[in-house]
């Protein structure tokens, strides 16, 4: 069980979490700064970015795009993903969305490479990370 803010304390099952976050101005700082085990934890994607044995397979972002909301909706309909924790990374959402972090039992990076292939007219730029931390 994690607590994540003000958010219920919450289980978090094995699996694939999608997380779509905006943020325009120092995209690669932010980007880094998510990947840092080590930091204050102000975000609700902090939460879980800080848990040890958390880790990243794959970072796509979209430098030229304001469009998180519609990009998590795009992938719950790709994926069948389903909205696990109500309010995560969407408490000062306009759009008023569920979540901004989806959950998948698992996801064959073949499914990831269609779907960044659907979205191809936003321009995605993919980082790939095997492994990180330990």
């Amino acid at each position: 069980m994690i607590q994540i803010g003000r958010l219920k304390e919450n289980l978090f099952p094995a699996g694939v979490y999608i997380y779509t976050g905006s943020h325009q101005k120092y995209l690669m700082k932010r980007v880094e700064r998510h990947l840092r085990k080590a930091k204050k934890v102000h975000w609700h994607i902090d939460y879980l970015t800080t848990q040890p044995d958390i880790g990243f397979r794959n970072i796509i972002l979209f430098p030229a795009s304001r469009e998180e909301c519609r990009l998590n909706q795009l992938f719950r309909e790709f994926s069948g993903g389903v909205f696990r924790h109500p309010g995560f990374g969407s408490s000062d959402c306009r759009n008023q969305c569920a979540s901004h972090l989806l959950y998948l039992p698992r996801l064959p990076d073949s499914r990831v490479d269609e779907w960044i292939n659907s979205v191809s007219a936003l321009n995605p730029v993919r980082m790939v990370f095997t492994s990180f931390g330990k």
